[in-house]
Parts: C-alpha cells; structure tokens; sequence
C-alpha cells in the first residue's frame, strides 16, 4: 500500500503540474490570433505595391515569424500621426518602421533592428542656405511629417520650424512652391511617379543627414496583456531575421 505521505507528495506533484498547465493554456488562449501591421508604406523595407500588397523586407521576416507562432497578419495603411494613438490604445496593432527610443518602457515593446533607414534634408537646388550652419538652423523654414520623429527632431534643435503634413507629396508640394526651405524625412523616391522623379532631380537636392536603426512597435495594450508574446515574436522575428540575412 502507498503510505500516506507518498499519497500526498503525488497529490501536490498532481496539482502543481496541473496549475502549470492551466498557467500555460491560460497564456496561450489570451494571446492575439491576428495582428494588424499599420505603416505609411514610404520605406523600401515595407512598400505598398499598386494591387494594395505590401512587399519588402519587414513582410517577409513577419510572415516566417506569425508562420513558426501559429497566427496571420494583415497590412494596413496609416498615416504617422496616427501612430502613437494605434500604439496606445489598439489590442492588436504593431507599427512599422519605428525608430529606436531612450525610454526603458518603450524598448520592451520594440522588435528589431530590422535595418537601418536614412534620414534626408529635400532641398531646392537654388537654394541660399547650406544644411548643417547657423543660418540654416535659426532662419530656414523647414517641415516634416505630421507627427513624426522627424518632428520632433526639427523643435528640439530649435529650428524655425512650419508644420507639415502627413502625405510626401504634400511636402513636395510645400518645398517647390516655397513655403518651406527644406524637408525632412525619410527616403520616399521611390514611391513617386516618373514625372515627379524626373522634377525632383532636376531641381531639388537630397542630402543624407543621418541613419537611423528601424523596429517594429508592439501596441502598449497588447504588450501589457502579455508580455510573453513580444518575447515569442521577438525570438522569432531574430531567426527569421537572421535566416534572411544568410
């Protein structure tokens, strides 16, 4: 016969697997099915083609990713504005390209780098100012997409700065009928029609200011709910990553 401490060690060997199990199914079931992948579409890390698909590196890392962790994902557009408010309030949205923050809280949430995108002043070839001196800084009326880093890039180093918008070719726009001085932003060429591509290389220079590394962001709400899946995808968007590389 088991004696009874024997009988009580197995009940609570019993029981401790038993909540772990539960603890494992509890964390699985809560996490998301399908994430919604918001971005502007303007890097060539993650484009929007004419049929509405998006291609590039970032589709390609996500679907190895969401294919290894059982899930699906959607692409949708959205403006940079928009992007902090998805990321503060939406259950299941990650956004891309972000770049990388000083914030502790914050780097929980971003998955990356993925690469690294430039940073580019747009400038009228007959233009007076000259990036980089004085003058520039405190007397050229400069732009950048609404709500963007680049944004706040532009106040904190005290440039006189004129809002913008959250369209490129509003921004064009705005350069060639002299409203501002110089833009702002990242590499958008590509995503411009050939008259429009012709135009600017006549008439506007590009001048790279910086790189920046880019992440996709983890909506907070999802995060919170559950931290472990921004450690599952992390993992797997790395080897993912990785893979692709080699």
């Amino acid at each position: 016969m088991i004696s009874h401490s024997i009988k009580v060690r197995l009940l609570h060997g019993i029981t401790m697997l038993m909540a772990c199990l539960l603890v494992s199914y509890t964390s699985t079931a809560k996490r998301p099915r399908h994430l919604v992948v918001y971005t502007h579409g303007d890097t060539q890390f993650a484009r929007f083609k004419n049929d509405g698909m998006v291609v590039g590196k970032a589709p390609e890392i996500l679907n190895c990713a969401t294919r290894s962790l059982g899930i699906d994902y959607s692409f949708e557009f959205a403006p940079l504005s928009r992007a902090r408010s998805l990321l503060e309030t939406h259950e299941n949205a990650v956004w891309f390209p972000s770049g990388p923050s000083k914030r502790e809280a914050d780097k929980k949430r971003l998955i990356g780098p993925m690469g690294e995108a430039s940073f580019l002043w747009y400038q009228m070839k007959s233009s007076p100012f000259h990036i980089g001196t004085e003058d520039f800084r405190t007397k050229a009326k400069v732009t950048a997409y609404q709500g963007s880093r680049f944004e706040e890039i532009l106040r904190e180093e005290g440039h006189n700065f004129i809002p913008g918008s959250a369209d490129h070719n509003r921004l064009i726009y705005m350069l060639m009928t002299g409203e501002v001085d110089a833009v702002l932003a990242i590499d958008f060429r590509f995503t411009l029609p050939e008259k429009t591509t012709r135009l600017m290389e006549r008439r506007i220079r590009v001048t790279e200011r910086s790189t920046l590394p880019i992440f996709f962001n983890l909506s907070l709400p999802m995060h919170e709910k559950d931290p472990g899946f921004t450690d599952a995808l992390r993992v797997e968007m790395t080897r993912c990553r990785n893979v692709a590389a080699n």
